[in-house]
């Protein structure tokens, strides 16, 4: 059979196919014309059945989506740091920028009009000494010093040409993800103090970003592996997440995990030799391992088993001279380092959550790893969160990016049980511990609007979740409705002064929208205007002022046509009144909202011990009770309502 296909004429292999194509679209089309078909569903009761669970799901996922919508072999035995360097260079700088004569000849061609694309040589070295002094401390993914000499001889020996037969792409590659990330993340005034304007801006930006996978992909970094190439990738996470790429750079860093894999960098343990190459290589693992396991909660996988990577964590030292210094001295891997201590729990969780068999210890997975996060910030706090006499001048940005990462990550924690919280009042612990995190950052973001430091993607994508944990907090509950409304409007309102920020501009149009239907809960009216604004925004509220009754299957798919389609400004309003509503019943969850966490807009503290409500040795007491009557469907989903909202903020982030 193949072989007769194979030989057959091409129109009598697709004949077949199109009759049965045709065929299908004409069922289809009497189908929908004629209405559901229960010869293939079922009864009208299973129809239902499958309509509730598919409803229940969408209620569920609905914080995700938001957030989405907003976001887009070879083995060594021991660690190589250049697999295709050049055989003769003597030097661990030339190293890096060298390669094997002859083996991209065929592809230099292609490569010219990247020329074009370099700035002047001064501005070039401005950018990367910017990106060394202000970025690197976020991401360690490359030794600074090391790089800024291969860029010297770079110029001094290649004439700065990309196209040199001894320069390799891999580190061309980095070079222009180091570009990217600066222009990208520098301030208005630093960016205008290179020379460039917004337009510029926000064109180059994109540009070497693009450069930096051409580069990657002419030099068959697949096949010739080398650590250059994961260096490349890492660096290029910080402007790919601002400029829309999110989806392609999770398939980057999954490439640079395998190589780095296969170059040994899970293996650098403390009998590895103290050297330069294996620091940076540490660092660089370091990193790709913490970019893995925070992506858990939005895949709910990871890549890297923790049992199988063997390598030490970065050292505490002198970048030069990698003498070892106290834990009190911050030094470029500090935030690093902290942050991997935060990365780690991610797939302890996921794995504990996954082991559960029960709602009741799943949950108490959850509250576990609260305590344990909650634990590194206060007993293991870090040195670098409290102000020292001398310290870097990156510091104070730390502080601000430790405290906003650190109460995303308890959002995270909890992330499973969040949209419950707003409806069940056994998970309040969850739903005021996340309010009080989500306020947290979005205070940490308007400060951070206040200085001139680096613009970090992870102010606006946090704080768009934040706002939409306190939009979804007054849609169910209505608690402190008035002082969330204006914390979100406040947030849009910075969100929209961001300039070359993906995330920011779609996060601001669907915070607008969420804003909207807030304004039936925010704004003093008759009963009347009351009841026509509830019916406008697609909602109802029953005489119970404990009860809301929230359609918000369709909010998701009246905010995910407003995303898709822009020049439609009532899409929300039009969707809503062309809806009618599942009536799902929500009860009020106390109003209690203390600021169980809290920072002095320098350093990330915790005001108090947030498990007071549910003790170590009884932080179930009566609320099995309750998740006994839970609806099957909406307690069983692998999603999330808040999971939702962030999909859908993400999901067009090349709209």
């Amino acid at each position: 059979m193949p072989e007769a296909l194979a030989a057959a004429p091409p129109e009598a292999q697709t004949q077949p196919r199109r009759r049965q194509h045709n065929r299908h679209h004409e069922d289809t089309t009497e189908s929908r014309a004629a209405g559901p078909s229960f010869s293939t569903l079922g009864t009208n009761d299973q129809c239902q059945t499958i309509s509730q669970e598919t409803s229940q799901r969408e209620v569920i996922d609905a914080a995700t989506i938001l957030e989405f919508i907003a976001w887009g072999r070879q083995k060594q035995v021991t660690y190589a740091t250049d697999s295709t360097a050049n055989n003769n260079a003597n030097s661990n700088d030339s190293a890096g920028i060298s390669c094997s004569p002859g083996t991209l000849e065929a592809r230099r061609g292609s490569l010219i009009h990247l020329q074009i694309l370099l700035p002047d040589p001064k501005t070039v070295q401005a950018l990367c000494q910017y990106h060394i002094d202000c970025l690197l401390w976020y991401h360690g993914s490359f030794h600074g010093s090391t790089f800024m000499r291969q860029l010297v001889r770079f110029y001094a020996e290649h004439g700065g040409q990309i196209d040199a037969p001894a320069i390799d792409l891999q580190w061309v590659a980095l070079l222009f993800s180091v570009l990217a990330a600066s222009i990208s993340c520098g301030s208005k005034a630093t960016v205008s103090s290179w020379g460039f304007g917004v337009e510029e801006q926000e064109m180059l930006s994109v540009r070497w970003l693009e450069a930096v996978i051409t580069c990657l992909d002419a030099s068959n970094y697949m096949a010739s592996q080398s650590v250059l190439s994961c260096q490349a990738i890492s660096t290029l996470t910080i402007s790919a997440h601002l400029l829309g790429y999110s989806d392609q750079q999770a398939i980057l860093l999954a490439a640079a995990t395998r190589i780095a894999q296969a170059l040994g960098l899970h293996r650098l343990d403390d009998s590895s030799e103290r050297t330069v190459e294996v620091e940076a290589g540490r660092r660089l693992w370091s990193q790709l391992c913490t970019q893995d396991f925070f992506s858990i909660p939005f895949t709910e996988c990871y890549l890297i088993n923790p049992v199988y990577s063997k390598s030490s964590d970065p050292l505490n030292c002198n970048d030069e001279s990698l003498d070892l210094l106290p834990a009190e001295v911050t030094t470029v891997t500090s935030y690093c380092r902290f942050l991997s201590s935060i990365a780690m729990l991610m797939p302890q969780l996921q794995d504990g959550i996954e082991g559960s068999k029960t709602f009741f210890m799943k949950y108490e997975q959850v509250l576990k790893f609260d305590r344990r996060l909650r634990s590194l910030a206060t007993e293991q706090r870090p040195s670098f969160l409290s102000r020292t006499p001398s310290e870097p001048d990156y510091a104070p940005w730390a502080r601000r990016a430790a405290a906003i990462s650190s109460s995303h990550k308890i959002i995270m924690i909890h992330r499973k049980f969040l949209s419950m919280s707003f409806t069940n009042t056994a998970f309040t612990f969850t739903r005021r511990t996340c309010i009080a995190a989500s306020k947290t950052i979005l205070k940490e973001f308007r400060q951070a609007t206040d200085e001139d430091g680096p613009v970090l993607w992870i102010y606006h994508a946090f704080s768009v979740a934040a706002s939409i944990t306190l939009c979804l907090d007054i849609l169910y509950c209505g608690s402190d409705a008035t002082e969330h409304a204006r914390m979100v409007t406040e947030t849009v309102s910075l969100l929209n002064d961001v300039q070359n920020s993906k995330i920011a501009s779609r996060g601001a149009r669907l915070l607008g929208d969420l804003l909207y239907l807030t304004t039936a809960y925010t704004t003093p009216q008759t009963d009347a205007t009351r009841k026509r604004s509830y019916e406008q925004a697609g909602f109802e509220r029953s005489t119970d002022k404990q009860h809301k009754n929230t359609d918000i299957g369709s909010l998701l798919h009246s905010l995910q046509e407003s995303m898709q389609n822009p020049t439609s400004e009532n899409t929300v309003i039009d969707r809503a009144q062309t809806n009618t509503p599942q009536r799902l019943s929500t009860t009020s969850a106390p109003q209690r909202n203390r600021d169980m966490l809290a920072s002095d807009g320098q350093e990330l503290r915790y005001s108090e011990d947030l498990g007071q409500d549910f003790e170590a040795n009884n932080a179930f007491a009566g609320a099995d009770d309750i998740l006994s009557n839970l609806h099957a469907g909406f307690a069983g989903s692998t999603h999330d309502a808040f999971g939702s909202l962030l999909n859908l903020s993400q999901s067009y982030s090349y709209g």
